[in-house]
């Protein structure tokens, strides 16, 4: 891939008309970058270059859109576009290690290879990426709150928002 590659970036309603910023990744994952604003929406220059506090597989609400694109931000290199590898232990046999990195899975017993590795969650859904943007700004978050607005499970259906759109 060459710096020619570019990730879309969007703005998250966190409820209380606060915003938090993604930046898209490969495998369905963000990084959530650290700023936050309240009432407008920041533009791409003044998120382009910002530190990224912690990445997250996520899955978008297709169904009732709440996130604001707001153009693309190109990646320096290969590494970028990648999240860092995750592991999780093989469901039939707790002994078996899969390291998932690059869109591949890897499979070993070699507890060491996992150290300092986050461990794989899966994909969240909308609601627990606001909370965990919340959290990361020392934020409370309501689940029922958030769920106004957010989806916290697949079957949901949005109410009234607190970052009107």
């Amino acid at each position: 891939m060459s710096g020619d590659v570019r990730a879309a970036m969007r703005a998250i309603p966190l409820g209380d008309d606060y915003w938090g910023y993604i930046r898209d990744i490969k495998d369905a994952s963000a990084a959530i970058l650290a700023p936050i604003s309240r009432g407008a929406l920041l533009g791409i220059d003044s998120l382009i270059g910002q530190e990224t506090l912690e990445v997250e597989g996520y899955c978008e609400p297709w169904d009732h859109p709440t996130w604001v694109y707001l153009g693309k931000w190109r990646f320096d290199n290969e590494d970028d576009a990648w999240p860092p590898p995750k592991y999780s232990y093989d469901i039939l046999n707790p002994e078996i290690i899969q390291i998932y990195d690059r869109g591949r899975l890897e499979r070993t017993k070699d507890r060491t290879r996992i150290q300092g590795m986050k461990k794989d969650e899966g994909l969240c859904f909308p609601g627990h990426l606001v909370m965990k943007i919340r959290s990361l700004h020392n934020m409370d978050s309501d689940p029922e709150e958030i769920n106004r607005f957010a989806p916290l499970t697949s079957n949901w259906q949005p109410q009234e928002s607190s970052n009107p759109i």
